[in-house]
């Protein structure tokens, strides 16, 4: 196998786990949230709960010290199916009664094997009509749609993704240092150099302990998936909140083919690193907190209100988790954003809700922090 067939391949399958992982897996278990809800908005919430499920997950099990491949299954596999049920007002101990029930009527002869079966196929079927249906309304009814995204993939690709073959290595001089903390935690010994934010390396230890992908492997592919998805996001942001449908598709292929800043911006692109990854996460931060204040005062003790103020608790938390310069950046913005809706700001039930809600998510990014460091660990140099 050539090294370019055996490069692509890796890429792809780091890029098909880290997609189910983030997008898949979320819309699975929010599946009935997320119906009647545009495409674009369906994505940031995805995006945005599946990193920061990931993240907390392995934040929990390194601080207990049991993290490894069997734990990680177990407690993504366990917590999904509670949140599922939660989400999807079905109870688990009804269900498993049900399917116990069916299994000892199989057993017993009562139930047939082919009419067991048929009833599987069944619902089977009507799960991947659903499925279908939902990839008809949302690609093949939006064919021009499709083809502006398939010119941005093709101009990242053009522009970034051709140094997956061209060139093999970090590109960052400061990439080895990640590489051996993630290894670090493979041994249990999570912030090994000291306290510091790593979101990134819990992501990229996900990756390597779940799925076998060596780390070296994830460092040198993983800056293509980050540069994606950055734009997808950015798309997605456009979309909700730009009234013409393809503008958004003409600005994010202006941006990303355009060269508008100093060089040494772009060249942070070719790298698998955390600030970069970070800064990702404040586009969803954005987006959320514009919808929080689009919401009727009427309406603020909703469901849904909780449910975008959650995302933005997420959203915030995330850049935080994963590096402090994304948080600079994410709380300019949100400064700005409470500068446009200042009347609703600094009315008392839009102002009490946003601070409880900045003073969580900073908190659910400096507890695993802050418990490794009460426990003795010191602060990293940087």
């Amino acid at each position: 196998m050539s090294m370019e067939l055996l490069t692509i391949l890796q890429f792809s399958g780091i890029m098909l786990c880290y997609s189910a992982l983030t997008l898949l897996l979320p819309a699975v278990m929010f599946c009935r949230v997320l119906q009647g809800r545009k495409v674009a908005e369906q994505f940031l919430f995805c995006f945005t709960f599946g990193n920061f499920y990931i993240i907390n997950l392995v934040f929990l099990l390194q601080l207990l010290h049991i993290s490894n491949r069997v734990t990680l299954i177990a407690l993504t596999f366990v917590l999904s199916m509670f949140i599922w049920s939660r989400v999807q007002n079905v109870s688990l101990k009804h269900t498993a009664v049900k399917i116990g029930v069916s299994n000892r009527k199989v057993i017993q002869g009562k139930l047939g094997i082919r009419t067991a079966l048929r009833n599987i196929m069944r619902r089977i079927r009507r799960q991947a009509h659903a499925v279908w249906q939902y990839i008809y309304r949302g690609m093949i009814c939006k064919p021009f749609q499709w083809l502006f995204l398939c010119a941005l993939l093709f101009a990242l690709f053009w522009i970034y993704g051709r140094q997956l073959v061209l060139v093999y290595g970090y590109c960052a001089s400061d990439v080895p240092v990640h590489m051996d903390w993630i290894n670090q935690m493979s041994r249990g010994n999570l912030f090994s150099d000291g306290v510091y934010p790593f979101g990134f390396h819990c992501v990229i230890y996900y990756l390597h302990e779940v799925f076998g992908f060596d780390v070296y492997v994830i460092l040198c592919k993983f800056f293509f998936v980050q540069v994606i998805f950055a734009h997808l996001v950015l798309l997605a942001l456009l979309k909700q909140l730009c009234r013409l449908k393809y503008l958004p598709y003409i600005g994010v292929i202006v941006y990303a083919v355009g060269s508008f800043w100093m060089k040494g911006t772009y060249f942070r692109y070719f790298s698998s690193l955390p600030q970069e990854f970070g800064m990702i996460f404040v586009i969803p931060s954005i987006y959320f907190l514009i919808r929080f204040f689009q919401t009727p005062r009427e309406q603020l003790r909703g469901r849904e209100t909780k449910l975008v103020l959650g995302s933005f608790v997420m959203a915030f938390s995330l850049t935080l988790a994963i590096h402090f310069y994304g948080t600079i950046i994410a709380g300019i913005c949100c400064v700005g954003i409470a500068a446009g809706f200042f009347r609703r700001f600094m009315n008392r039930n839009y102002l009490k809700r946003i601070l409880l809600s900045g003073i969580l998510s900073v908190f659910l990014a400096l507890l695993p922090m802050g418990i490794a460091y009460a426990a003795g660990t010191p602060l990293q140099g940087s």
